[in-house]
């Protein structure tokens, strides 16, 4: 199966003129079974009276590159190409992650994936003097393992350690699951993607567009509006899988169920004049819980830590049996 995950981030900063960039970068060329894809775009647009773009700078793989790293930086743009944009003198730091010595830095984003953690950081500065630029750092970390399983239907669940921090209205999404294709509703999610969008995951601009279908999660930051917050916490990405029934008319038949199961990081920092947004963004795998009974094995052959999540007939037994150890100690103390 063909992982298909399409994570759209759309910028406050330039309105529809950025959704065709950030598209390209949030929506990737196909992922065949297991690898790794990284993206990271940087972007000033400078905008005329009416909201149009007339110049505008970017830096970074327009769309996904197979990997482990991707950075993108880009510098502060003028009205038209060939004219000044900024002084020489800026109110900015230079010896920050986003500053690269050759030029000063106006947006920036990095991405590093590898099989189980994500990474990201964006980075976007709102300063200019004429008041009409907008600039946004845009990142994606994305992995994709092709499951084998055998064994009875039930769950597959990814536990991942979420930590994210943000401010001024910097957005991330983190999902995960198993995508799949309906040719009357498009590319779907079989999963749950987190997120910090006060307005919800639409199409209306709010934050960002994703697959439909999957379960979303808000993650509440300090302040009604979510402009500014952190989060260390698990968050989890099931599925369902089960063996294959038996198909006497299929010669090829095998009771394995192969699938996709896809994990990514999201954000972008943008805001027009005026504001900073500095955020960062990590997920990392802990555990595989799969069901009893059943065996799983992974395209990219990473050895990770997969454990077998009891029977609720099990769980009983071993309530009562703690139970009874319980007992035990009181009436040991009581002699």
């Amino acid at each position: 199966m063909t992982s298909r995950s399409s994570l759209v981030g759309l910028p406050r900063c330039g309105g529809a003129v950025l959704l065709a960039i950030v598209a390209t970068l949030a929506s990737p060329p196909a992922l065949a079974a297991s690898g790794l894809s990284s993206s990271a775009l940087a972007v000033g647009s400078f905008l005329d009276a009416d909201g149009f773009v007339t110049n505008q700078n970017q830096d970074g793989p327009g769309s996904v590159v197979s990997g482990v790293t991707v950075s993108a930086r880009t510098s502060c743009v003028a009205r038209v190409d060939g004219e000044v944009g900024c002084t020489a003198v800026l109110p900015l730091p230079t010896d920050h992650w986003y500053q690269n010595g050759a030029y000063p830095v106006f947006a920036a984003a990095d991405a590093v994936t590898t099989f189980g953690t994500n990474h990201l950081r964006t980075w976007s500065h709102g300063y200019h003097e004429i008041q009409a630029t907008s600039y946004a750092g845009i990142a994606r970390s994305e992995w994709t393992e092709e499951i084998t399983y055998l064994g009875p239907p039930g769950l597959v669940t990814f536990v991942m350690r979420l930590t994210a921090s943000w401010n001024d209205g910097g957005r991330f999404s983190a999902y995960g699951g198993v995508p799949h294709y309906d040719p009357d509703a498009g590319t779907q999610l079989d999963g749950q993607i987190y997120h910090n969008c006060p307005g919800g995951i639409g199409d209306d601009g709010s934050c960002v567009l994703f697959l439909d279908g999957a379960q979303a999660i808000l993650l509440p930051g300090n302040d009604p509006q979510h402009m500014s917050g952190s989060v260390d916490q698990f968050v989890t990405f099931s599925a369902m899988f089960a063996s294959n029934p038996f198909d006497p008319e299929d010669p090829n038949w095998t009771p394995y169920m192969v699938r996709d199961f896809v994990v990514g990081l999201m954000a972008e920092s943008s805001l027009t004049e005026g504001a900073e947004v500095d955020a960062f963004h990590t997920m990392s795998l802990q555990q595989i819980l799969i069901p009893a009974g059943a065996t799983v094995t992974f395209g990219s052959g990473t050895a990770y830590n997969v454990s077998v999540v009891p029977e609720p007939g099990s769980w009983a037994m071993t309530a009562a049996g703690l139970a009874l150890v319980a007992v035990a100690l009181r009436r040991r103390r009581r002699g």
